[in-house]
């Protein structure tokens, strides 16, 4: 099975990098946020006072989320315009190995943004902390996960409405739960940003299960082929 769901996940980074006709428009979409967002982003993290640590949070979660939602919305929403998830789902092959695939190639294009993005701000830095480790390779792989199977649930659930668009708005709604609690631990511990990251840590993890399983139970293939 993880064969089977490497090979599909390597077809997806493929066909979604692969293609100047897709990687441009995505380049593009993302390319003007991370002008943006970067040097804000390696400023927050050269800073201490506590408005930075809002800023540096936000932004390194949002950079990832974004290109995670882009490659899943031409992985699973495109295909399900396009009709060409039909040819996926009724080929020799399990749902669970097409779910897995498809997951990785989301998940997979997440990561090597946060490896980007934790190289620029390592580099950027004299000296890392703690609390930093646990941003960079904790926190953030943790919200590109759990963004990811958000996405795949309001697909899989929703695929008229995600055929519309509409589901975007669901790895978002995810992305505000994170913040709503940080923000709430953050007030409740103050300064005690390594604990706040541990906890937050742990909850994301728990909420990573909880997603998996939802997505997992979702993507049905019968919901999809009668969808389209």
């Amino acid at each position: 099975m993880i064969d089977i769901a490497a090979a599909i996940c390597k077809k997806e980074l493929k066909i979604r990098f692969g293609s100047k006709r897709v990687l441009l428009p995505m380049l593009f979409s993302i390319g003007i946020p991370m002008l943006v967002f970067i040097p804000r982003l390696l400023e927050a993290f050269s800073q201490t006072e506590p408005e930075s640590e809002y800023i540096r949070f936000m932004f390194f979660l949002i950079i990832p989320a974004m290109v995670t939602t882009l490659v899943g919305i031409n992985s699973f929403i495109s295909e399900i315009r396009w009709k060409t998830i039909n040819h996926l789902l009724v080929a020799p092959i399990s749902e669970s190995e097409i779910f897995l695939g498809k997951s990785m190639a989301c998940i997979i294009a997440g990561l090597a943004t946060e490896v980007i993005l934790s190289g620029l701000v390592l580099l950027s830095l004299d000296s890392v902390d703690i609390s930093i480790i646990l941003l960079l390779f904790a926190i953030g792989p943790l919200s590109v996960i759990l963004t990811t199977f958000i996405f795949i649930i309001g697909t899989s659930r929703f695929p008229t409405i995600a055929e519309g668009g509409g589901v975007i708005l669901m790895p978002v709604g995810g992305l505000s739960i994170i913040f709503m609690i940080f923000f709430l631990l953050f007030g409740i511990l103050q300064m005690r940003i390594i604990v706040v990251y541990s906890i937050l840590a742990l909850i994301i993890t728990i909420l990573v299960c909880v997603a998996y399983f939802g997505a997992r139970r979702w993507f049905n293939g019968e919901i999809l082929v009668l969808s389209i």
